[in-house]
This record gives C-alpha cells, structure tokens and sequence, in this order.
C-alpha cells in the first residue's frame, strides 16, 4: 500500500476515484475548491441543479464499490417523501424520436435500469457513505490548487531517460471559504491559509479549466497538451411543479405524468393509453428544442427545457407564476407541445421554484494520454472529457473511468506483485490511452448531432466533420431499430445506458447473431454502424 494520493475535485468523478484509490493509499486526500453543503453538488453554481440520469453501469458500479447503496438511498429518500426513478427497461419512460416512442425492452431482457435525480442528491449520498465506511479519506473543502502549484522534477526512468514526476501540491484557501468562516466565525480561520502535500499519486478530477494545472508539467516536457473540441452551445432551465392531488399514481407510488398517444403507438408493446413516469425529447438534428421531464417527489416533478443557445433564445423574466406561460410559448408549434400540455395539466398554477439556467459549450477532450513521459499523474471526469449529455452518459463515464483504473492496477499488482512500479510513466501513459478508447463510443454518439448543427471544431477532427452525413444517417437508423422493434429496442437501450460498458456491447459477437437471427432489417441498420465505428477508432 503506497502511502498518499491527491484528488483534485470533489463532484462525482472524484468522489468515485477517491474511493477506489482508498484501497490501495493510506490516506487520500480530496481537494475540493467549493464549501460542500447537503444535497448540493459541487459544481451547484453551474449545474447542481439540472436533472441528471445514472444509467446502468453507473447504477452497477455504485452497488459494486458501496454494497447496498441504491438500497440504502431508496429507504433514505423514502423517508423525504421522494421518489428514486429506477426506470426498468424504459418501460415507464416515454422517450420519443421522431414522434414515435421507444418500445418497451421486455421483462424477460433482465434489468436495464435508469437512476434519475438531481446531481447534489447523488454526490451528497455517495460522500456520506464515504465519510462513514473511508476512514482514510480527507476531504479539504473550499480550497484549491493554483495553476504554478503543481510541484514536479526530472528523474530518469529505469533506461536512463529523463520524464517527470509529480511530487505533490500546494493548496490555498479560497475566498468562498474564508467568507464562510468569516460570517460564521468559525474555528478554521485558525486553519493554514495554504498548505503543501507530498504525493506518490495526482488525480485530476476537476473541471475541463483545470487542464492549466498541467502548466509545470507541460514546462518541463516542453509540450502543450492538445484538444479536440465541438461547440454548439446547450441551455438547460429546470422549473420544479408540484402537481394536482387528484394525480394518478401508479404501482410503487410512481407518479403519472403522460400517457401513449394514438399518433405515437408504433410497436406491439406499447399500447394507448400506456402510462409514463418520464418523459424525454431528446435535443436531435434538426430540433432545436427538447425538454426533459420525471418526478423528484411522489408530488413534484422537474421540467428541464434544453435548447440550442444559437437557434433559440433563454426563456426571459421566468417567474414562479407565469412559468405555465412562459413553458407553453417555448414549445408552441413544435413537435413538443401536445406531450408539454398535457404535462402541465396535472401541475399546479404555479411552478414551486425555479433554478438559474446553465449552458454548456459542447464536447471537449483533452489528449492527456499525449502528455508523456509522466508518473503519478492521472486526470479522469470532466478534466479528461465533457460531453453534451444528450444520452445521458456524463456520470456514468466518469464512474467508469474510476473502475478502468481499479481494473488496471489490480492487473498491474497482479503481475508484478508489487505497487512500486505503479503510476510510473508507462502505467499512467497506457491508462490515459485505455481511457481514450473508452471515450470514443459516447463521443461519437455526442459529435455525430453536435456536427449536424454547427460547422466550429477542432482542425484534428476533419475526418469526423467529413464522414458525419454517413453518421447521423447510421445512428438515425439505431434510433429507428430502437422504436419498430423490441430486440432492436434492448440492444439500444443496452448500448446508451452502458450496461456492459459501450465497447464490450458495441462488438459483442454473440449479441449480434442472436439480433440476426430475429430480425434481419435492425441488424442491416446496425452492422454498418460498427463496422464504421471499427474504423473511426483506429484513424
């Protein structure tokens, strides 16, 4: 067991590294710049608020490092008087692609299950699990790490190269803690006003600016990392309603909040009149208005209206009680508005509370598997790659990503029966590489729509821009399979809530003979998309 690993970053992706990495480190240290509140995320000044979906592999791999945990926050959230969406196999999730609706997967498929929730709530329950069962993690909130403070030398490797080492960091208390302790008068203004740690391991779990706290390390190596980058600019608004007492609810106290329609029935196991406890229109090329909308309580729901910033102008001078009003005028003549009324029916007059609108640029990945030769240095989340999360899949990579590194140095010990060569060069060189290629099938799925609406992007992505018609047709056709036909329905919902990991389903052999064997038309619209899936990984 090496003795301390830094965590940069205390939201989502950091709290799950963290917790992996207390395995193998006498203590782990969380630095986290924001003072930490209940049931507030940490990034709650951008996107806390927002409705977010853990789908089936976040949802496995929470249960797999914390035993018990969605049962344990389903008794918690209970007692609140709220509600834990596990959508089953989207059977009570009406999500809709050009006005049809997804077919339900089946029973028979085993679970394929969707966590919704807002991300402070998710965040707030994993870091209380933590402080109770992790006693060798610290947290150390409202500090920082400044960009020049990310302490490293040159060393040679065992062939006598030179490559740097990162040693450890100084942090700083930042103004949002000194405030605090200020207004509260606090002990910890008798706290250092900075401090510096020695490390045998750096994460970086923090947001894609803290990539200039690469700046000492790109010094010494005498490089800039590079990025690939789309930016088509999404705003999200989220207005909380409570609803009318006289609302159905369904078995296990869900609540209806929209029903089949007769112009969207288009698949035998769906039938009208089908009741729903999600609704989802997903933002897609040519729209440029979706929203999102499920119950947090068993007596209020969160309406998410997410738009293009370019094509479609913020909802203004939103209040509390004209919000029906305001929600009504967004989705007037659109695709969205029977479903939007007919939602809004159930709610009361006046929406309970309103939540500032946060907007996100597009998809970014920075290539730190180029920042080499490095050692003990890794970057995971948000720091690494953020994409627009149309499908949902932003948590659920990051809490990926942790278990790709568990999975690696368990590998790694495993072979050499030490950790001294852990987190040298070639470890954290082939990790970031692993992680790439982890990346590349949501990244697809969230550049294939970003490029169908905007033409800025990153020069090394010109071949993706070239090739993007074949692709929006492709994965239009997966959309098409995924609401026409059951089989075709599970093997899409399988892949966007990651349910093995996108790769290992993507190329699962025996997955598609069993789809060939049922209906040859879904596996014609979904061959092609692997075998051009194959060859974009590897250009």
């Amino acid at each position: 067991m090496k003795d301390t690993a830094i965590v940069i970053g205390g939201s989502a992706s950091g709290l799950i590294t963290a917790t992996v990495l207390s395995k193998y480190f006498k203590n782990v240290f969380i630095i986290e710049r924001n003072v930490y509140k209940n049931n507030e995320s940490a990034v709650n000044n951008r996107q806390g608020h927002q409705p977010h979906i853990v789908m089936q592999r976040g949802y496995e791999i929470l249960n797999q490092l914390f035993p018990n945990f969605m049962k344990e926050f389903e008794e918690e959230e209970k007692g609140k008087n709220r509600i834990l969406n596990q959508l089953d196999q989207f059977r009570f999730t009406k999500f809709v692609f050009n006005g049809k609706v997804l077919s339900n997967a089946g029973v028979k498929m085993g679970p394929c299950l969707l966590w919704t929730s807002t991300r402070g709530e998710i965040e707030s329950f994993i870091r209380r699990r933590m402080e109770r069962d992790l006693k060798n993690v610290k947290f150390y909130d409202g500090y920082q790490v400044l960009n020049n403070q990310v302490h490293v030398e040159s060393i040679l490797d065992k062939n006598g190269k030179e490559q740097v080492k990162v040693t450890g960091v100084t942090i700083a208390r930042t103004d949002n803690q000194q405030q605090q302790d200020s207004a509260t008068n606090s002990t910890s203004n008798q706290q250092q006003d900075s401090i510096t740690i020695n490390c045998d391991l750096l994460v970086n779990c923090g947001g894609l600016g803290s990539r200039t706290l690469c700046k000492n390390i790109e010094s010494k190596l005498n490089k800039t990392m590079r990025k690939s980058f789309t930016e088509f600019k999404i705003r999200y608004e989220s207005i909380y309603f409570k609803v009318k007492e006289d609302v159905k609810l369904l078995p296990n106290n869900r609540l209806s909040i929209s029903k089949l329609l007769e112009k969207e029935k288009d698949s035998a196991s769906r039938n009208v009149g089908d009741d729903f406890t999600c609704v989802y229109h997903p933002l897609m090329y040519p729209n440029m208005k979706s929203f999102l909308v499920f119950p947090v309580e068993n007596n209020k729901i969160i309406i998410s209206l997410i738009s293009s910033c370019d094509h479609v102008e913020r909802v203004n001078n939103l209040t509390t009680m004209n919000a029906k009003e305001k929600i009504l005028n967004y989705v007037k003549g659109t695709p969205l508005e029977e479903d939007m009324i007919n939602i809004l029916n159930i709610c009361k007059e006046e929406a309970d509370s309103i939540h500032p609108p946060y907007e996100k640029l597009g998809n970014e990945y920075n290539h730190y598997e180029e920042l080499f030769p490095v050692s003990q240095f890794l970057a995971i989340g948000d720091s690494v790659g953020s994409l627009n999360p149309v499908y949902g899949q932003g948590i659920a990579s990051s809490f990926d990503s942790a278990i790709l590194l568990d999975d690696k140095i368990k590998k790694e010990i495993k072979n050499c029966n030490k950790v001294d060569s852990i987190f040298d060069s070639d470890f954290c060189k082939e990790f970031q590489q692993q992680l790439c290629y982890a990346y590349f099938i949501p990244w697809l799925l969230a550049v294939t729509g970003d490029f169908s609406y905007t033409t800025k992007y990153s020069n090394n992505l010109w071949w993706q821009k070239l090739l993007n018609p074949v692709m929006q047709f492709l994965t239009d056709r997966m959309f098409e399979a995924g609401n026409k036909n059951i089989m075709g329905t599970f093997y899409f919902v399988t892949l966007l809530t990651m349910r093995d990991g996108y790769r290992k389903l993507l190329f699962n052999i025996n997955w598609l003979a069993l789809l060939f064997a049922r209906e040859l038309k879904v596996l014609a619209f979904i061959v092609p998309t692997v075998v051009l899936a194959a060859v974009l990984q590897y250009c």
